[in-house]
């Protein structure tokens, strides 16, 4: 990356940002005191960013210091916002977050042909901008995808939505892009941004810590001394292409007994139906790993069952998984969480038994804390720290993770 003044300058105001996001008693002497910068740059940016109205300048505030009282700043975070669509299957959600991290708006699209995704896209993109009231200013769209995206070949890879209708692998991204004309864009992996959300909203103390996505697909995230290993693209973890049996099911990635397919919330009803039937799902459409979760809790045979077979299949991924990484925690994120208390315990149970006994026995394993927007806001708080530039003209802007 090139460095020049204007990367500095934006890096500065970053630093001050952060400053005024984590300290409420924010004042120009304060921020100076706080960050190392001169008082003089420290005025000349502050300003700057008020006249962009991300920061409000609220006069005079009290103070126990001798001479004059120093003017109180503070953040404008509901005045701009982001707008972050999660893509699935099935639906496209969308939301708007304002940069102090609330939802201030939300929509959701049923999705019909896949050839007009990205129509779809740029209707419910419309659809939440005329419903906002609050005036917030939209500053980049992120979409995000169950997938693996690219960045040097500028292309979608793995994923578990359906796009046999393009004609290649870069033309999702190109008619999306089509779309949506000269608002700044950035294509994010899913379990990157709830990983991310992680991180900052539910403020792990760990710095070395796995994120793993139990949902359709099987994904993880991991942090390395505090950054996340390959940014949001998801290209440089495949851990649901785990292969945990050599002779399983095939997978449509070539190998043989991926996670995704051995215990992914696809594979619910042939697990169940291995495990003897249950009645009591017999009449479920489509079974969810919160059904499951249920019926376990119920006491259901088959249930037990197929909660003892994921505990297993996904231990011995986890076991390999903490010898290569060595994580301080592994948080458990997705719908796998509806799996329950009772899953939990015999995952740690199992985990425990396998692999290098000094490293299983340190990592500690929990479901996420998060709530539901947590995709949302992860999406936001990646798109801001690391794709939107104080100093620099968005218009136009494509980012790949």
């Amino acid at each position: 990356m090139k460095i020049n003044q204007q990367y500095i300058k934006n890096a500065n105001m970053k630093r001050l940002y952060s400053v005024l996001k984590n300290n409420t008693d924010g004042s120009r002497a304060s921020l100076a005191r706080e960050t190392g910068l001169s008082k003089t740059t420290v005025s000349s940016l502050i300003d700057e960013l008020i006249l962009k109205e991300f920061v409000a300048d609220n006069g005079v505030a009290a103070s126990g210091m001798v001479g004059r009282n120093p003017n109180h700043l503070s953040l404008t975070g509901d005045r701009h916002c982001v707008a972050a669509i999660y893509w699935e299957p099935e639906c496209m959600q969308g939301t708007l977050v304002s940069l102090s991290g609330n939802v201030i708006q939300r929509q959701s699209l049923a999705v019909g042909d896949n050839s007009k995704y990205s129509k779809e896209l740029y209707q419910l993109f419309q659809a939440l901008v005329k419903k906002d009231r609050t005036s917030c200013q939209v500053i980049g769209l992120c979409i995000i995808m169950p997938a693996m995206i690219d960045k040097k070949n500028q292309r979608i890879l793995s994923t578990i939505l359906s796009l046999e209708n393009d004609t290649n692998d870069t033309s999702v991204i190109e008619n999306i892009r089509k779309e949506f004309g000269m608002l700044p864009i950035a294509f994010f992996n899913d379990t990157a941004c709830l990983a991310y959300a992680e991180k900052l909203q539910a403020r792990q103390e760990e710095n070395t810590f796995a994120y793993v996505n139990l949902d359709q697909g099987i994904g993880a995230a991991l942090f390395v001394d505090g950054k996340i290993l390959g940014g949001a693209s998801g290209t440089n973890t495949q851990f649901g292409h785990y292969s945990v049996d050599t002779n399983g099911i095939p997978c449509a990635c070539g190998n043989r007994g991926c996670l995704e397919v051995m215990v992914g919330e696809r594979a619910l009803e042939r697990l169940l139906m291995e495990c003897g039937g249950s009645e009591a799902l017999k009449v479920q459409d489509s079974l969810g790993y919160s059904d499951i979760g249920r019926a376990a809790l119920s006491g259901d045979p088959a249930a037990l069952g197929v909660i003892h077979y994921i505990a297993d299949n996904l231990a011995a991924g986890l076991s390999n998984l903490i010898s290569l990484f060595r994580p301080e925690r592994i948080i458990l994120g997705g719908s796998g969480r509806n799996l329950g208390i009772r899953f939990l315990e015999e995952l740690i149970h199992t985990v425990k038994s396998h692999g290098f006994q000094r490293m299983v026995e340190e990592v500690q394993i929990n479901y996420s804390a998060l709530g539901e927007d947590a995709c949302f806001t992860g999406a936001m708080e990646y798109y801001f720290d690391n794709c939107f530039r104080f100093t620099e003209d968005m218009e136009g802007r494509t980012f790949l993770g």
